[in-house]
């Protein structure tokens, strides 16, 4: 695991040695989602790619839930700010008080995102508006898929041993 990603979210190498496999974790995940909406925050751009890779990798379907995304939400009802859509770029937009969260942990990070998709619907809702689109004209133009969520670590068809 690169240092910095480490750093980051508090997860060492030595974490990983005893981490389910990937197909392990992913039936888990499958079984808690059941049918759910999933609510993402740059899922379209990060999550649901490299997800969709490493079920490739390891010949799992993909899931089928709806996914929706808070940065692609806040994108198609603001196109006027050119700004990256990041966590903390809502956070600062919304006001949100993150004071003692601890970032980058999945169920901290989960519990930042509802706020913020809270937020974002209630705009929704201010709006009259009682859909979302993720269409290539008005929102997905701005999402950037970088390379690395597309191929396997090594530059190959499998991810690293």
């Amino acid at each position: 695991m690169p240092e910095a990603v480490s750093k980051l979210t508090g997860i060492s190498n030595e974490d990983m040695i005893q981490a389910p496999s990937f197909a392990e974790a992913y039936q888990a995940f499958l079984e808690f989602i059941g049918d759910k909406v999933l609510v993402t925050q740059a899922g379209y751009e990060y999550d649901l790619p490299i997800l969709k890779r490493h079920c490739d990798l390891n010949g799992l379907m993909m899931f089928s839930n709806p996914v929706l995304d808070t940065k692609a939400m806040f994108t198609y009802i603001h196109p006027e700010i050119s700004e990256v859509i990041s966590t903390d770029f809502l956070i600062r937009y919304y006001d949100l008080n993150t004071d003692g969260i601890n970032r980058h942990n999945a169920l901290a990070d989960c519990s930042v995102i509802a706020r913020i998709f809270e937020h974002v619907l209630k705009e929704y809702q201010a709006l009259a508006l009682d859909h979302f689109t993720a269409d290539g004209k008005h929102v997905m133009k701005r999402f950037v898929i970088p390379e690395m969520y597309l191929t396997a670590p090594n530059g190959g068809g499998k991810p690293d041993e």
